[in-house]
């Protein structure tokens, strides 16, 4: 291991001791740090139907769903093809998922990725994606490979070449060093997300009125109010705020919020309807609230989550 390498290992695992409690917080601050160490981008792609599960939907995972990063956005939304074909989604989450290791991949676009299964309650439920890497330490060579790749895409030269040159280079023996760091810190803090989950799953179980009202928001095209839930269910707002918070540790509102934000997310990746339709759609009226509530949840807006992540061409 090098020197820079060496340095890298004490100062991450200095981060990892500063997390003195196993959470989704917990796993965010371990994400945000490796990214600012390495100056990479950390994408989560949740699998099939564990994307709906309202057990998932965490601020962490909003924030991170989707594989979204300045290049891929540009190529993505390139003139002439939309999208990778479902790259991301087929061919390396599989191999997540066989292999349960870190592993690199080279995308079809000449770049390469740190790929890591994400696993919860000892099941693979997604896949994290870190980068993009450079593949040679030569950024002149990385713009002209890179670029020969994508022109028949329509894709600007200019602006291409200008994110390529602000990306890192590491070598393979680096990157998979970073993955096998990264890959036992998670599995480190899932087991504390186990915890957590398990006992809000408990919770739940033992409490019918929150178990409905949960079936009620989940089933619902348009959400209800927290009033009208509580009069459906024969007992005062207030209670059933009390209730909730003590539950689901969280409010009603920032719950309700993950359901819309979440829905939302998967109409700007699989439809063409307007930012203004999909806010009307799950359930918010107000196009700057929607923008606001959608930033607040995921760091991107809604029309830069569509650019980088839809899969309509």
């Amino acid at each position: 291991m090098n020197h820079g390498l060496e340095n890298y290992y004490t100062r991450f695992s200095d981060s990892i001791g500063d997390i003195s409690s196993c959470s989704l917080n917990s796993m965010q601050d371990l994400l945000a740090n490796f990214e600012s160490l390495n100056k990479l981008n950390v994408c989560i792609l949740l699998k099939g139907p564990l994307a709906n599960e309202s057990s998932y939907k965490e601020e962490l995972f909003l924030r991170r769903i989707g594989h979204s990063n300045q290049l891929c956005a540009l190529i993505k939304s390139s003139p002439y093809k939309k999208g990778c074909d479902g790259y991301d989604q087929i061919v390396r989450m599989g191999k997540a998922e066989k292999s349960l290791q870190p592993f690199i991949d080279e995308c079809p676009h000449g770049v390469i990725e740190l790929i890591l299964p994400l696993r919860v309650h000892e099941k693979f439920i997604g896949t994290i994606f870190c980068g993009p890497i450079l593949k040679y330490n030569d950024k002149n060579k990385s713009c002209k490979e890179v670029y020969d790749k994508v022109k028949s895409r329509g894709t600007n030269k200019d602006s291409l070449f200008k994110i390529i040159k602000e990306l890192p280079y590491f070598d393979e023996k680096e990157i998979l060093i970073l993955g096998e760091l990264l890959n036992f810190s998670l599995l480190y803090l899932a087991q504390g997300i186990d915890d957590l989950l398990i006992e809000r799953d408990v919770l739940i179980k033992q409490n019918a009125l929150i178990k409905d009202t949960l079936e009620i928001i989940n089933k619902s095209e348009k959400i209800p109010t927290q009033k009208e839930i509580a009069k459906r269910l024969g007992i005062s707002p207030q209670y059933l705020c009390q209730l909730f918070n003590k539950v689901m540790k969280k409010n009603f509102s920032t719950y309700v919020n993950m359901i819309r934000v979440n829905r939302a997310q998967d109409l700007l990746k699989f439809t063409r309807l307007t930012i203004t339709d999909i806010a009307t759609v799950v359930g918010i009226e107000n196009d700057s609230y929607f923008s606001k509530i959608f930033k607040q949840l995921t760091g991107v807006t809604p029309t830069e989550y569509r650019k980088s992540s839809s899969l309509i061409s």
